[in-house]
């Protein structure tokens, strides 16, 4: 018997999404399986008894337990014929539901029993007591990141965790640029956040994209100048803040150093009929383009 189920579009997320939650009160013997789960499935067990197996592996279960359904595995579960088990579930979905699931030891041991009253306790009993209401999606989600955030510190991977490579902590520093260009940025700055040498991260940055780490700040701040003035009517002091640097003045010299024109006489050209006709032919050339492909 399903006390109630809930699904979501969690196509819809990159990352981390419920695809799916219930609360189930079980019949003596109910049975699902063998089959294999599509998402990532936690089942709490509220009371009663049951069986799980996986890898060839038998856990006999009761309440205060849960287990763990990897995507592909092969599983079969089952309750307990006198005393059937009573459980709720979870599924998750999203591009970084193993990675974050892999920083516990759940993968390699499939099950655990959760300690009354801790914090991870009470994350189950919030999502047993789940109803049906409005952002129900939004509540669910924090759940799930909540309840992979105390996996992870209750139950922690026994693999002993290493250094990211040259080429993850290049990709880790740009995206930080990106995310905070429009922040005070400086490299002794950037090189204290991930805890590495600044020479060691210009290396490594001029390396990949042929350019100081510097430069490509300065590079990604006058991109979104640019938009800023091309499509936008802020002043030229907000557009400054806007791209992180707080004296417009000094923001109007680096401009016309680098675009030969002052950020006003940019917007002015970029916004000339004759300019925005040579923009839409571009991009209807580019559309006849992809067609054409």
């Amino acid at each position: 018997m399903n006390d109630y189920i809930f699904s979501n579009e969690f196509y819809k997320n990159v990352d981390l999404m419920v695809s799916t939650c219930g609360l189930e009160r079980c019949k003596p013997a109910h049975s699902y399986g063998p089959a294999v789960r599509s998402s990532w499935m936690i089942h709490y067990i509220q009371s009663g008894k049951g069986i799980y197996q996986c890898r060839g592996k038998t856990f006999s279960l009761q309440a205060g337990d849960f287990f763990l359904m990897i995507p592909g595995e092969r599983i079969y579960y089952e309750a307990d014929k006198d005393d059937p088990w009573t459980y709720c579930w979870i599924g998750l979905q999203g591009a970084k539901t193993r990675e974050y699931m892999e920083r516990t030891s759940l993968p390699e041991k499939l099950m655990e029993h959760v300690v009354e009253n801790s914090r991870l306790s009470e994350v189950f009993k919030e999502l047993e007591a789940i109803e049906y209401e409005a952002n129900e999606d939004l509540h669910l989600n924090a759940i799930a990141y909540f309840l992979l955030y105390e996996l992870a510190l209750t139950y922690p991977a026994t693999a002993l965790l290493t250094a990211p490579s040259a080429a993850q902590y290049t990709d880790q520093i740009l995206s930080y640029v990106e995310q905070n260009f429009d922040q005070d940025l400086s490299i002794s700055g950037i090189a204290a956040h991930f805890s590495l040498d600044r020479t060691y991260i210009h290396k490594l940055v001029k390396n990949a994209i042929g350019m100081s780490l510097q430069e490509y700040i300065i590079s990604l701040r006058l991109a979104n100048a640019c938009s800023y003035l091309m499509f936008t009517d802020l002043s030229i002091s907000d557009i400054a803040r806007s791209v992180g640097y707080k004296d417009s003045l000094a923001f109007s010299r680096l401009f016309r150093k680098r675009k030969g024109m002052s950020p006003s006489a940019y917007r002015e050209q970029k916004r000339r009929p004759e300019h925005q006709d040579a923009s839409m032919s571009q991009m209807d050339n580019a559309s006849e383009a992809e067609v054409s492909d």
